[in-house]
């Protein structure tokens, strides 16, 4: 592990590179490393109170770094359609699962929390959606 990928995730909190980093939070689950109300500390510290590589968990997060991507823009109408598909349309495709996971969990864990949304529609049960999707709000629960 280079010491420059050390330097960007190493001092950051695992909070801080979960928020910023699409994917962190599943490798953070792989390693068991809290990133929500132990997510203040940094993930160097984290790691080692695990008992976990901390060049392990930041080369998975060096894997999933945005900067990692092509800089170039195809100008071709078809490699561009592409290149979107590719670059976000896949992300978002492999990241839904996670986001509706972790929106569950903030609202059965700190649901009565004031900032903590409620009753957000849960719209996601596969992809690409089908006629059959349906949005749904949890029952008992109120919109803000």
């Amino acid at each position: 592990m280079s010491a420059s990928t050390a330097s960007v995730f190493g001092p950051r909190s695992v909070a801080e590179i979960a928020a910023a980093l699409p994917g962190a939070t599943a490798v953070f689950r792989r390693h068991k490393l809290d990133f929500c109300c132990g997510g203040q500390a940094p993930l160097a510290e984290a790691a080692a109170r695990r008992g976990v590589d901390l060049a392990t968990v930041e080369g998975e997060l060096a894997a999933l770094h945005p900067d990692a991507a092509a800089a170039t823009v195809p100008q071709e109408t078809g490699a561009l359609i592409a290149l979107i598909e590719q670059r976000y349309h896949a992300t978002h495709r492999r990241e839904l699962p996670e986001l509706v996971r972790l929106a569950r969990r903030v609202e059965a864990v700190h649901g009565e929390h004031p900032l903590a949304p409620r009753g957000r529609p849960i719209c996601w049960s596969g992809w690409p959606p089908s006629s059959k999707t349906t949005c749904r709000r949890r029952s008992g629960s109120s919109s803000r």
